[in-house]
């Protein structure tokens, strides 16, 4: 099994590369930039290992991380992508091909790297440190005004050739430079004024997986965990240190336990005794460190379900934990791959493949890959069949399976940013005849490019009639997102915290009958990794492995939002004995005789 974003920290330091090559400043050299520029993350992506993150020291301008590993292939298609605070900077990369302790840098015609080059990747650079006004990026796209201000570099591709092993790989933000150390020449700014940064890590060349971190798991049968304190989202790998987790109960009638389970699942399959962690305050419990040492963490909490639910109570209607073998489908009464269409951006490029759809360590995976070559003629555009199409995405969707007409909806989710990348949680009705927008779109949550925020928006007379959004730290953390929806408002939240409402009272009589709310029918969900084509969302990056993981779904109604719901738990006798019975041909029971279904205060109670 693999884990497409690794926090590298936990990887084995085992025969490591270790970097000699100099830089122009210390080692605990601080940043001494006034601007805020600083970088905090580097990820690697590759199509065997997906995104690998490299979180880093961001007070130090100079991190050496060689003792971490980044995976990849001889011959593959690398993209780097560089957590960094600011703009008006550049992104430089360099492998030490040859172990030497240094890195030649030799640019060809329009600034493309000679095959001897060791600078393999940059995003700009002039040819005259004293003149940054037009240059070249690696790929020899000629630069100049606004386009020279581009962080992350193009893609580059591990020489065919290269022996396997493990290679120092630098990475670095400067402006204009291709000097490895860092830029010291004033006309530039200055690499340290400027805000520049340096990382050394280790580049181990292979045809063997990435190691995959310990993982966290949270289950539960109701509710959902958040972090807490901040009540914010949860990590995906095991943290080093005490984790305060919070419970977020989706209806009152659910109660919340005063004690979790945490256990851990060694690499070998075996499972350590539960430790009982008992509630602090306010739904929240504190896991020490010392209980999330020895494999994969499981973290349970059990909600008490009502014995007799209360007219408004919130049921659970639909679920799915994707807890089916790895590398398979996702559960077929529920779920169908999403149709391509070619006239739209989101789903020009849905493939039926299993590379882009599948369960993994209990997640729904979407991806949005560069197509294998082997994968051409079976991703040939459908409606164009002699275009191949460059790009392969996943979507599922409940169309046909499962619909629904208000309640509660809780998605968790986890999802890495990158330029072009843009996965969702939406709804679209069964009726479309009225077509697009006019029949109505929701949109529970959408994230684009880079930004670390959480959109929700909804489309209808025009075409994004409402919007949305609130901040959301995506770096390698579970989120849980929430969207309530009745026949007079709508409210989406973030880890249980509401972020905005709209109420059908916003728009007039006349704007209603226009079709301005057509909210009130039955919709279905998908659930998707899509990429950009050059508007809110950029065009994907060339080699990137774009991926969004779904922990679970479930959606909640009351009896007035779906009349089938009310059956009830086991009643006992004082539960009862009030209450007048009814068997389904309507003769009246004071007390049934026999097991079965029967009517109760308008609810089907099970006896």
């Amino acid at each position: 099994m693999k884990l497409q974003t690794l926090l590298l920290a936990l990887l084995p330091a085992v025969g490591m590369a270790q970097s000699t090559i100099p830089v122009s400043v210390g080692a605990n050299q601080g940043y001494t930039n006034s601007n805020g520029r600083k970088l905090s993350s580097v990820t690697l992506s590759t199509p065997h290992n997906g995104a690998q993150k490299l979180m880093v020291d961001d007070t130090h301008v100079y991190n050496d991380c060689t003792a971490r590993a980044l995976y990849a292939q001889p011959g593959e298609t690398v993209t780097v992508s560089l957590g960094y605070a600011g703009d008006w900077m550049n992104g430089y990369v360099y492998i030490d091909l040859n172990h030497d302790g240094k890195l030649t840098y030799e640019l060809g015609e329009q600034g493309v790297p000679t095959a001897e080059s060791e600078l393999v990747s940059y995003s700009f650079y002039s040819g005259d440190d004293n003149n940054d006004s037009s240059g070249y990026n690696s790929k020899g796209a000629a630069l100049s005004g606004g386009s020279r201000s581009v962080l992350n570099p193009p893609s580059f591709t591990v020489p065919a050739d290269l022996a396997e092993g493990d290679y120092v790989i630098r990475f670095k933000v400067d402006w204009n430079s291709i000097d490895p150390a860092g830029d010291a020449n004033p006309a530039n700014g200055d690499f340290m004024k400027n805000g520049g940064a340096i990382v050394d890590a280790t580049l181990r060349v292979t045809q063997d997986k990435a190691p995959r971190p310990a993982r966290m798991h949270f289950e539960s049968n109701y509710g959902f965990f958040i972090g807490g304190g901040s009540e914010t989202g949860l990590p995906a790998e095991v943290p080093t240190t005490d984790l305060i987790v919070k419970l977020v109960t989706p209806a009152t009638c659910y109660k919340a336990p005063t004690e979790i389970k945490v256990w851990t699942v060694n690499a070998e399959g075996q499972k350590s005794e539960p430790t009982i962690i008992s509630q602090q305050q306010a739904d929240l419990f504190c896991i020490p460190a010392s209980a999330m040492q020895g494999g994969d963490v499981w973290v349970e909490a059990v909600f008490e379900e009502p014995e007799l639910y209360v007219e408004g109570d919130m049921q659970l209607v639909f679920s799915d934990e994707f807890t089916g073998e790895d590398y398979t489908q996702p559960d077929a009464t529920k779920w169908k791959r999403a149709a391509h269409d070619n006239n739209s951006a989101w789903n020009r490029f849905i493939s039926t493949s299993d590379k882009v759809v599948y369960l993994e360590d209990g997640d729904l995976v979407t991806r949005c890959i560069p197509c294998p070559e082997e994968d051409w003629e079976s991703n040939k555009n459908p409606i164009s069949p002699y275009n191949y199409r460059e790009w392969m995405s996943g979507a599922v969707d409940t169309r046909g399976l499962y619909s629904f007409r208000y309640g509660r909806v809780d998605v968790r989710s986890l999802t890495n940013p990158f330029t072009g990348s843009f996965p969702a949680i939406w709804l679209l009705p069964d009726d479309q005849s009225a077509g697009w927008p006019q029949y109505g779109e929701i949109d529970i949550w959408e994230m684009v490019n880079t930004s670390n925020a959480a959109h929700g928006t909804i489309h209808a007379q025009r075409e994004s009639q409402y919007t949305k959004n609130t901040a959301c730290q995506y770096d390698g953390l579970y989120h849980v997102f929430s969207f309530e929806w009745t026949a007079t408002q709508m409210t989406w939240s973030v880890d249980g915290k509401v972020y905005s409402t709209h109420d059908k009272s916003s728009y007039t009589n006349a704007q209603i009958q226009q079709g301005y709310w057509p909210f009130d029918k039955n919709y279905y969900l998908i659930l998707n990794q899509s990429v950009g084509a050059g508007g809110w969302a950029a065009n994907p990056v060339e080699g990137h492995v774009y991926e969004t993981r779904f922990d679970f779904v479930r959606i909640y109604q009351n009896q007035a939002q779906n009349p089938t719901v009310g059956v009830a738990p086991i009643l006992s006798s004082s539960a009862t004995a009030s209450m007048p019975l009814y068997d389904l041909q309507g003769r009246s029971y004071g007390e049934p005789r026999q097991a079965g279904i029967y009517i109760a205060a308008g609810r089907k109670i099970i006896k």
